[in-house]
C-alpha cells in the first residue's frame, strides 16, 4: 500500500496491469470499491477501481484478466452510470441482479474444465454457456467464457485486505478448483503513478453530552463480550465502531465524520492503528489518558503488528473484517474466534443524550430546509431558477448559522440495506434554466442541510 514514487509511462492503467498481471502468472484479478475498512465512501488513495476503470459509483466489483476483456459487476443502481465512464470496448458491463458475480464464478469454473464419469477432472473442450438464475433473464452474456485459457483451475488474484473473510468463503464455495492467491502489495497501488497519500483529517473529541457514556464504560461492556466468547483480545476492523468507542471524530473521508484505522482491544492494552499523522495535543493527551498507544497501519499490513502472544484468542467478525486478519493469524500462531462486531449492537441502541441530540438535529434540518423550500417556492414562482443550482448567499449564511456542516452532507445512492440520505441530486447538464423552472424541479443544494454531531 505504498505510495512512494513510481516511473511514469504513457500506457493505460488497464495495459499495465495486465502485465503486472501476467507477471504473477494470474488468469483473473478481482478489485471492488471497498477500501481496507470496508466501506463504500473512501480516500482518494483507495479509488482503485476508479483508476482502473473510470467508474465512480460507491458499489461494484470489477473482474480483470491478462489479456482480453474485463468485467464490471454492478447493481441496477449503476448501469447506465457505468456505461457512460467506462470504455465498452475494453470492460463488459453486467447487472449483478441478472447474473451475480458468485453464479458467474460457478459458470466460469465449468467452462474450465468439465468432469468426467470416474470423477477426475479434464478439460472441457466445450464451453458451457453460464447458467441463467431460474427466475432471471440475464441481458447480457456471462464474460470471458473461457477463451484462452489454461487447462488447469484459473488463477484468481485479490488483496487479501479488501476481501472479508465472508467474502471470500463465497467465492470460494462457487469456484472450488480455482487457485485463490492473496495479492501483496496491490496491483493497483503499484502501477499508480500519481496515487494521493493516505488521509490525516483533523480529529475531535466528541463531548459526553452527546456521547452519553464513556470510553471506560463502552471498554467495559466490549470487554465483557469478548470474554464471554471465549477470547482474550478483540480486533475492529470498522472506523465508525471504533470511533464511537473512543468518543472522537474525523475527517478522513468524504460524507462520514471518521479517523481511519484499526483497533485492538484486551483486557491489558488497547492499541489504535492508524497512517501516519499528526494529532492535537488534546487529542494525544486525551489518548494518553485513556490508555490508548498509537501504532501504525502499516506495521498490520506487513506483518510486524500487533504483537500479540502466540496462541492469543482473537474475536474478529468475518463479515467484516478483511481475509488478511487470517493470513496474519495462522503465521503468528494466533487463534481466531469469529463472531459478530460487538460494537454493533450498543452502537445501534442510543442512549438519552443521543436521542436528545438526534431530535435537535431534526429540528435544525427541519428549520433549514424549510427556509430553503420558501426560497425555491419564490424563485420558482419568478421563474428564476439557474442551472447552476446554488443557494443564495443568504441561504448559506442561514445554514452556517445553524450549525450546517457542509461537508457531511450525503450523496444520493446509498449501498442497498443502508439508511437513505437527504436526496440530493443534480439536474442534466443540458437542462436549461426555462425547462427546469417550469417544471418546478429542483434538488437541495449539497452543503445546504444541517446536522448535530454524529452519534
Amino acid at each position: 500500500m505504498s505510495t512512494a514514487e513510481k516511473p511514469k509511462t504513457d500506457a493505460s492503467p488497464l495495459a499495465r496491469l495486465e502485465e503486472a498481471m501476467r507477471a504473477q502468472k494470474l488468469d483473473l484479478l478481482l478489485q471492488g470499491v471497498a477500501d481496507e475498512f470496508q466501506g463504500e465512501y473512501t480516500p482518494q488513495g483507495a479509488r482503485r477501481l476508479t483508476f482502473l476503470t473510470g467508474f465512480t459509483g460507491s458499489a461494484g466489483l470489477g473482474v480483470f484478466r491478462a489479456g482480453g476483456k474485463h468485467a464490471l459487476f454492478v447493481d441496477g443502481r449503476y448501469t447506465l452510470q457505468a456505461a457512460n465512464e467506462v470504455d465498452p470496448g475494453a470492460i463488459q458491463i453486467v447487472n449483478s441482479g441478472d447474473v451475480s458475480f458468485g453464479e458467474w464464478l460457478r459458470a466460469l469454473s465449468s467452462t474450465w474444465k468439465g468432469e468426467d464419469q470416474g470423477g477426475g477432472r479434464q478439460r472441457s473442450d466445450k464451453q458451457t454457456p453460464a447458467k441463467p438464475h431460474p427466475q432471471r433473464t440475464p441481458t447480457q452474456p456471462s464474460p470471458l467464457q473461457g477463451e484462452g485459457l489454461t487447462p488447469r483451475g484459473p488463477v484468481i488474484g485479490f488483496d487479501p485486505w479488501l476481501v472479508t473473510e465472508q467474502q471470500l468463503a463465497g467465492w470460494k464455495k462457487a469456484a472450488p478448483d480455482a487457485e485463490w492467491q492473496a495479492v501483496t502489495p496491490n496491483l493497483a497501488d503499484s502501477i499508480w503513478d500519481d496515487r494521493a497519500a493516505p488521509p490525516a483529517g483533523d480529529v475531535h473529541l466528541l463531548a459526553k453530552e452527546f456521547t452519553g457514556e464513556s470510553y471506560d464504560d463502552k471498554r467495559r461492556r466490549l470487554l465483557a463480550a469478548m470474554e464471554k466468547e471465549g477470547a482474550n483480545a478483540l480486533i475492529l476492523t470498522q472506523p465508525d465502531g471504533i470511533n464511537w468507542l473512543l468518543n472522537i471524530r474525523g475527517a478522513d473521508i468524504p460524507y462520514n465524520p471518521l479517523l481511519l484505522g484499526y483497533l485492538l482491544l484486551s483486557a491489558k492494552e488497547t492499541v489504535l492503528y492508524v497512517y501516519e499523522r499528526s494529532f492535537s495535543k488534546e487529542i494525544l493527551s486525551y489518548f494518553e489518558k485513556l490508555g490508548v498507544k498509537l501504532g501504525k497501519l502499516e506495521d498490520v499490513f506487513d506483518g510486524s503488528a500487533p504483537g500479540l502472544p502466540e496462541g492469543s484468542k482473537i474475536l474478529l467478525d468475518p463479515s467484516l473484517a478483511g481475509h488478511g486478519w487470517w493470513q496474519l493469524a495462522q503465521t503468528k500462531g494466533w487463534e481466531i474466534i469469529s463472531g459478530d462486531d460487538p460494537t454493533l449492537l450498543p452502537k445501534a441502541c442510543k442512549n438519552e443524550a443521543e436521542l436528545v441530540a438526534i431530535r435537535s438535529a431534526h429540528a435544525r434540518d427541519g428549520l433549514a430546509l424549510t427556509r430553503f423550500l420558501c426560497w425555491f417556492d419564490k424563485r420558482a414562482a419568478a421563474a428564476t431558477c439557474r442551472t447552476s443550482w446554488r443557494s443564495p448567499a443568504s441561504w448559506r449564511n442561514s445554514a452556517r448559522a445553524t450549525r450546517a456542516i457542509a461537508a457531511r452532507a450525503s450523496p444520493p445512492s446509498p449501498a442497498p440495506g443502508r439508511t437513505a440520505p437527504s436526496c440530493i441530486t443534480t439536474p442534466p447538464a443540458r437542462a436549461t434554466a426555462a425547462r427546469w423552472s417550469a417544471n418546478c424541479c429542483c434538488s437541495i443544494p449539497a452543503g445546504s442541510m444541517t446536522a448535530a454531531p454524529r452519534t
